[in-house]
């Protein structure tokens, strides 16, 4: 039986850090980038401004049009047999429909998809995944994580990977091990 390996998809899958901070840039008169997002917790290092960051979030549509990242299609393609993948995201109800489609559209090759806050309940051995609280949740229920590597995480044990090339080669060690008997901690 293939073990369970979950795949978060905003920002690991997607970009959805540049069209939020697109939208805060042009609200607010900021020039943000990337590389500023040094927290989960946003309100820790925006500067001051009268829109709320997380409005973002509750326009309808916003995830259905995201740029998918280089790699993870013939990444995930290439490893389908080896793992049950499973698209695992926290986005919320009112953008489920947008999700399945862009997963459709995008990434067909998950055998399922998942939506929940608490991804250290769903029953897996591998989580890729950026959020630092997820990972730390998963590590203590005993999932091998791979962090996909941003500025807000640098503090989060463990494997990392910095893009999907990366993601390729770790996944390839866990598949050696795997067949020694062992996984990757």
């Amino acid at each position: 039986m293939k073990p369970t390996f979950l795949v978060d998809l905003d920002e690991v899958c997607c970009d959805c850090i540049g069209p939020w901070l697109r939208w805060y840039n042009r609200e607010c008169g900021s020039s943000l980038t990337k590389a500023d997002v040094v927290s989960w917790e946003w309100d820790d290092f925006l500067p001051q401004c009268d829109v709320n960051i997380y409005d973002w979030v509750k326009i309808p549509g916003v995830f259905r049009n995201l740029d998918r990242f280089p790699g993870v299609y013939s990444t995930l393609s290439t490893f389908r047999d080896d793992f049950n993948f499973v698209a695992c995201t926290s986005r919320g109800d009112m953008h489920r429909t947008d999700t399945l489609n862009w997963i459709d559209e995008y990434l067909p090759l998950f055998d399922s998809v998942v939506f929940a806050q608490h991804k250290h309940r769903v029953p897996a051995s591998f989580i890729l995944d950026d959020k630092p609280n997820t990972l730390f949740n998963c590590q203590a229920y005993g999932m091998v994580t791979v962090c996909m590597d941003q500025p807000y995480n640098i503090h989060v044990p463990g494997l990392r990977a910095v893009d999907w090339s990366e993601v390729y080669l770790i996944m390839e060690d866990l598949i050696y091990e795997r067949g020694r008997g062992r996984v990757l901690a």
